[in-house]
């Protein structure tokens, strides 16, 4: 559930490949996000990538393509 709260609220699924974000900065993102928001210990990176592969996102080497993350996205 908090995979989901989280890429809701962080990620936006752009689904053009040339959307790159590396796999350390969004886990960094989500284990300082996770900290501020739950008492239990946070997933580890291992279970976070499976997580994303799950939910279709595509993970190549160090990076996760077809997404940006919400701060960077332009009006």
């Amino acid at each position: 559930m908090e995979y989901m709260e989280f890429l809701m609220e962080y990620v936006n699924q752009t689904d053009n490949q040339n959307d790159i974000e590396t796999i350390d900065n969004v886990y960094k993102l989500f284990k300082t996000w996770f900290k501020e928001n739950f008492t239990e210990i946070c997933s580890s990176k291992s279970d976070f990538i499976a997580h994303l592969i799950g939910r279709g996102f595509t993970i190549e080497k160090r990076n996760i393509h077809g997404i940006k993350l919400i701060d960077d996205v332009k009006d």
